[in-house]
């Protein structure tokens, strides 16, 4: 659906009209009629919202009544006189529809149309193509919507994959999610937190295979409606729930291989089969709609590192050199499934649920080599085996009340997400001779460590929306509940020292009201927000029995407007407040030591981070082009960064620290042409400038400079089923507290085949063609230390995906009505 489309037509849509109509009863005529209906885009089946409803005296034509339809299409015309009609319904860029000889009489007030499917404006449209013909994207007043389906670079693989092809969204090889520049951002499955997206969040979203997915909505300035977390914005990922009529389903499997590289510049052989498989079902009728589907990923790949700590500590001088290579197999398993049930026209309710259980299996070498200034004097060599079994559970359930008056709508939402992981860690150490490169001593560190965790994440909403004249309100409360829970067991040689083990808990409960009002008023659309939070925090280590306590008190105003220029530009601004809570990591006080020289230990007297975000943002839409660009200002506080310290011994210790305060200045771009109908090329663009200040602690952490991002995808729809899509992408250095992390960049292709009616495809994808994917990092103290890594992992693979597509998959069917099409009484599917 295209939102900016809808936006511009509620500009010029009229609530309500009140005429009365002549006709055969004396005075005023009893207004009991109720008139329903569901419209959709033809071509796509995708709703239109904001549609203008006219109903019109079937004797003269004047007009009686009508209003609008809602954001998801449907509407509901109230309070309608006895008598003949006849609809009319237009919204812009598409063909005006008509219905005649519509009738409310005392024994038949109700009428319901069904679906109606409007069919585009060709000449209009000829002029202006504000809609997206292409479909990857969409614009509503605060957010921006990629389809997933696409992506054909994205087909097969995970949610991971899916990211990467959204602008301004990165993902390096831990699975951290950036959006511009940033990995403080939030990700929500369907809307909501999941456990799926909690702790381990690498597990989780490369679970999620990218079939599942209907769309990634990025939201960079979120309303007051939506939680404030995460200082870049939200990513919402929203999975595929099946609401076609009848029975249907699909069917994929991906079979993947790639190289496995012994070293990060050499390889020698491949590794075994991967495969993806995603199956889903799903059956509607009047009454309710029930879906289900199960997914099963399996991956064998590589996990390779190499780093450099240079230290001085009293003009001595210490290098450590660490290289490993290693394995990583993982599989998991996932299966999501609901219900909806349609009780009555304006009562609807439902559940779904999502589980899932994955293994994964990292095995590694890691030589280090150790020198001073005559040169090597130490070297040996640590074996890791490291096994781990994650899995998560989402329960959830809405009720949904569409009362008397059109569009105004109470809806209660309540979920519970449960989570854990056990991790293994098996580690042996064997010394060598530095000279002669021999085994000196064999097994002389023996080395277990075990790590646990799990997180509890239940929360009550209730949201109501109230519609005004040419405006709305809406308001609502949540209630979110965290228990987070992270343990840490080791052993050396079969000993177990206490000292080195410990519990760590993290509670934090979050209690918000919100409240919206928005307004259109001379072609000028805006909404205002404020939300108010109450957070209570409490952190426990079982060590030394220390609580850690935190409850603060906050305000997040939201403005959203929009002002169209043309009928085929807008211009819009945005404004937030919002918030970074520490993660239990960055407060846990005891280090971990599965890698002795790598700890990190977290700060428990990190403080909230708070952003003010302003965006301005300009629309431009045409047949051939379309163009939206943004300007974005951040003022961060109590800004929360990585801080690496080096001691004299070479081990390097990573903790959690507030800076004074940070700025960051950005513009973003995204154009899609459409040179002609065979070809379409998306090119995206973010450019930021980053000051970061502090004059606390013992580092002088200032730092500031300039980052840019690229993406060019070219897509090639060629005839008999044929498509070809090329994807590039440059990340260029970004600005760290004390460092910067090195540029990425890389190229993906993708050839699909659709036959069978389109009910089957394949779809052949190779990833970084080029093999150019890394990750790697420089960070220094002066004086101190200079440290640089570098990370390698399988990014080059071969894919082969088959779809195929059952039952019913006609998107653009019509309900038939009681009053003359079709006979029945409206249970037409």
């Amino acid at each position: 659906m295209n939102y900016t489309l809808l936006l511009i037509a509620a500009l010029f849509s009229i609530i309500s009209f009140a005429q009365p109509p002549g006709g055969g009863y004396k005075g005023e005529r009893p207004k009991i009629g109720v008139l329903t209906g569901h419209i959709t885009d033809k071509a796509s089946g995708e709703n239109i919202g904001f549609a203008k409803i006219v109903l019109l005296n079937r004797r003269d034509s004047s007009i009686v009544t009508g209003g609008l339809s809602t954001e998801n299409g449907t509407f509901r015309i109230d309070e309608i006189p006895v008598g003949a009609y006849i609809a009319k319904i237009t919204s812009f860029g598409y063909q005006t529809f008509y219905k005649d000889s519509l009738f409310f009489f005392p024994k038949r007030p109700e009428t319901d149309l069904g679906t109606i499917s409007l069919e585009k404006d060709k000449d209009l449209l000829n002029e202006v193509e504000v809609v997206h013909e292409t479909g990857e994207l969409q614009v509503q007043i605060d957010r921006k919507i990629f389809n997933v389906e696409k992506q054909l670079t994205a087909q097969g693989g995970t949610a991971l994959d899916a990211l990467e092809n959204v602008p301004s969204v990165t993902v390096d090889m831990e699975g951290n999610v950036s959006l511009r520049g940033s990995a403080n951002v939030t990700i929500l499955i369907d809307g909501r937190p999941s456990s799926l997206t909690g702790g381990g969040r690498q597990g989780a979203l490369e679970s999620i295979p990218a079939s599942a997915i209907e769309s990634i909505e990025v939201i960079t300035n979120p309303s007051a409606k939506y939680d404030p977390d995460g200082m870049s914005g939200i990513i919402n990922i929203v999975l595929k729930k099946n609401k076609l009529k009848g029975f249907n389903g699909n069917v994929d499997l991906s079979l993947e291989n790639g190289i496995h590289w012994d070293s990060l510049d050499t390889y020698d052989n491949l590794l075994g089969i991967n495969y993806n498989l995603n199956a889903n079902l799903a059956y509607r009728n009047k009454y309710f709609n029930i879906y289900g589907g199960y997914s099963r990923r399996h991956y064998e790949g590589y996990r390779n590192f190499n780093s450099t700590n240079e230290t001085w500590y009293n003009d001595v001088y210490d290098k450590l050199e660490q290289d490993r290579s290693g394995t990583h197999m993982k599989s998991s398993d996932m299966f999501k499934g609901g219900m909806d049930f349609y009780l009555h026209k304006n009562h609807n309710m439902g559940f779904s649920f999502t589980a899932n259980i994955s293994d994964n299996d990292r095995t590694g070498n890691m030589i280090y080599r150790e020198y001073n200034d005559s040169g090597l004097y130490d070297k040996w060599q640590r074996l890791s085996n490291d096994p781990s079994i994650r899995n998560g559970y989402d329960g959830s359930f809405y009720y949904e009340w569409k009362m008397k008056k059109q569009g105004q709508s109470l809806e209660l939402n309540a979920q519970y997400s449960a989570g854990g992981d056990v991790s293994e860690g098996v580690y042996t150490e064997n010394q060598f001779d530095p000279v002669t490169n021999t085994i000196t001593e064999e097994n002389y560190l023996d080395q277990y460590v075990r790590t646990g965790g799990g997180n509890n994440i239940s929360n009550v909403q209730v949201d109501y929306y109230h519609p005004i004249e040419n405006g709305k309100i809406e308001a609502g409360a949540k209630s979110t509940f965290r228990d987070i829970r992270e343990s840490y067991f080791q052993s050396t040689n079969g000993n177990v020292d206490d000292s080195l083990n410990n519990r760590f808990s993290y509670n934090e409960q979050v209690h918000a009201v919100y409240g919206i009002y928005g307004k259109e008023w001379k072609k000028f659309k805006f909404q205002v927000g404020m939300r108010l939070e109450q957070v209570f925090v409490l952190g426990q280590l079982d060590n030394d029995s220390t609580d850690y306590t935190n409850q603060y008190f906050s305000f997040y105003p939201s403005v959203h407007m929009t002002k169209p220029l043309s009928k085929s530009s807008e211009l819009t601004l945005s404004y937030s407040r919002r918030v970074n809570r520490p993660h239990m990591h960055a407060i846990n006080p005891f280090s971990r030591y599965s890698d002795p020289y790598n700890l990190r230990v977290g700060n428990p007297e990190l403080n909230p981070e708070y952003i003010n975000s302003v965006e301005i943002g300009y629309g431009q839409y045409s047949k051939k082009l379309t163009l939206t660009a943004s300007m974005y200002y951040r003022l961060m506080t109590d800004l929360i960064q990585r801080v690496k310290n080096v001691d004299s011994n070479g081990v390097a210790t990573v903790s959690w620290q507030n800076l004074d305060i940070g700025h960051f200045y950005g513009v973003e771009g995204v154009a899609i042409y459409r040179p002609y109908k065979w070809w379409r090329m998306m090119l995206t663009g973010n450019f930021s400038q980053t000051f970061l200040n502090s004059t606390s602690g013992d580092a002088d952490l200032n730092n500031s400079g300039f980052s840019w991002s690229s993406r060019i995808q070219n897509t090639f729809t060629f005839e008999k089923g044929w498509t070809a899509q090329l994807t590039g992408y440059y990340r260029s250095p970004i600005i760290l507290a004390q460092g910067l992390s090195q540029p990425m960049y890389g190229m993906d292709a993708a050839v699909k085949y659709s036959f069978y009616k389109d009910k089957m495809y394949l779809n052949l994808k190779f990833s970084d063609v080029f093999n150019t994917r890394w990750f790697a990092y420089e960070t220094s103290q002066p004086g101190v230390f200079v440290s640089s890594g570098k990370y390698k992992w399988q990014s080059r693979r071969v894919m082969l995906t088959f779809g195929y597509r059952f039952g019913n998959q006609d998107r653009n069917q019509r309900k038939r009505n009681w009053n003359g099409e079709g006979g029945g009484e409206g249970f037409g599917i």
